[in-house]
């Protein structure tokens, strides 16, 4: 079966993502390559060609996230050491793809607030919020949102579904890496996981727990300041020149 299957799903795969495909043939592309990540799993190990597809995937921009996230749970379900994977890299991958995937989020609600502060607030409002105008301030009834004296919940501008979502994907990707049982993973293909990836899972993992535990705005801004590397260090300073000798 592998023999036949994995020469067509390569196929569907290396088809590429382009930016100006129409949204409805976009996603008809990623539900296809969806498929066919999960499919992978069910048909031994990754060759290394094949590998190198998903490995590439997992790094292309223009792909969605969902399908990165898948492509990262494929190569840490059937990559050995016969696949000829760049552990490092691709763990690095992942930590970007968590990282890009809050980032997303935070922009969306960020342009939300925006067209809302300059457009007259003609901004859309985000699944599961109450839409400006509808709701007027101090006027909730209790037990509607916010506390049961009466006061207005504060809006979230990220709807929860969204932050279960990344809680969902920061999940996968923490597992791609390695489980919470240390067993499997990316991070144990041909070795012993390095101090450093054990953190970076178990980090995704403890803030998806979070995510999931409390879905809310502050919870997933919080979760991209803890996940995103800081920023480099500025160069030194020059040192001043000697001072004149008396």
């Amino acid at each position: 079966m592998a023999a036949v299957a994995v020469p067509a799903i390569v196929a569907i795969l290396k088809e590429d993502a382009q930016e100006q495909t129409p949204p409805s043939v976009a996603v008809g592309n990623d539900w296809m390559a969806s498929r066919c990540l999960t499919m992978l799993p069910s048909l031994g190990t990754l060759a290394p060609a094949t590998a190198a597809e998903v490995v590439r995937i997992l790094n292309e921009n223009k792909r969605s996230i969902n399908i990165r996230v898948r492509a990262a749970a494929a190569l840490a379900a059937v990559a050995g050491p016969e696949s000829k994977v760049d552990k490092a890299a691709v763990i690095k991958s992942i930590g970007a793809v968590a990282v890009v995937a809050l980032e997303r989020d935070v922009a969306a609600a960020d342009k939300l607030i925006l067209d809302r502060q300059y457009g007259g607030g003609a901004g859309q409002a985000a699944p599961g919020m109450v839409p400006p105008g509808m709701m007027p301030p101090g006027m909730m009834p209790p037990g509607m949102g916010g506390d049961p004296s009466g006061q207005p919940a504060v809006e979230q501008m990220i709807p929860r579904e969204v932050c279960r979502r990344a809680a969902w994907r920061l999940a996968v990707l923490a597992d791609s890496i390695l489980t919470d049982d240390s067993k499997r993973g990316i991070a144990v293909l041909g070795g012993e996981a390095a101090p450093a990836e054990v953190e970076l899972a178990q980090n995704l993992r403890r803030a998806a727990m979070e995510l999931d535990a409390t879905p809310e705005e502050l919870t997933l801004r919080q979760a991209l300041t803890d996940l995103k590397p800081p920023a480099p260090a500025a160069a030194a300073a020059e040192e001043p020149p000697a001072a004149a000798a008396q």
